[in-house]
């Protein structure tokens, strides 16, 4: 199944809870809520308060990419706070297989991303645990907010390996990604 995610980035946070019921509305299946904590990317974005009240706007389902330090401290929180599928970074943690097993203890779809210089090769022994049926590879090295280093010039980039659908985030307004 293909579908896009909009990505909450791209909302006008005065107001998030309209353009989340907007979205729905509209048809979205997913949201795309980015998660950046200050130190895995030099941002900082939402946090756990943020996507639980965003939870009583829409059932849509939410694709929460976590770019923070040790993920596995955080996991069941996003979880709690109304995350129905987590995206970890192989690069953020120790503990690969445990995040994957902690979110899908919990009944929700696990997925990991690479950043850009990382090789798919890291990743290719969790491919077959993982089970959004993606694994997403982020194009853009953030910097700040508002400025993002465009790695690729192409528009969306899709990869077959072994049996997956290995996607990058490449689009920035608004941003998108194919499940």
């Amino acid at each position: 199944m293909n579908c896009l995610s909009p990505s909450i980035l791209s909302a006008d946070f005065s107001r998030l809870g309209e353009q989340i019921k907007e979205l729905d509305e509209a048809g979205a299946q997913y949201v795309h809520i980015d998660v950046m904590d200050g130190h895995f990317v030099p941002n900082m974005t939402f946090a756990m308060p943020v996507i639980k009240s965003l939870r009583k706007y829409t059932d849509m389902f939410f694709d929460v990419h976590l770019m923070i330090d040790k993920p596995e401290r955080y996991i069941d929180e996003f979880i709690n706070a109304g995350a129905d599928g987590v995206t970890f970074h192989i690069e953020a943690t120790d503990k690969p297989k445990e995040c994957i097993e902690m979110i899908q203890k919990r009944g929700k779809k696990a997925a990991i991303s690479i950043n850009p210089k990382t090789p798919v090769s890291a990743i290719e022994k969790y491919l077959d645990k993982v089970d959004m049926g993606k694994v997403c590879r982020r194009a853009v090295d953030i910097e700040r907010i508002g400025n993002l280093k465009i790695v690729s010039k192409c528009s969306r980039v899709r990869i077959v390996f072994i049996g997956h659908i290995i996607t990058n985030i490449i689009g920035i307004s608004p941003p998108e990604r194919i499940i």
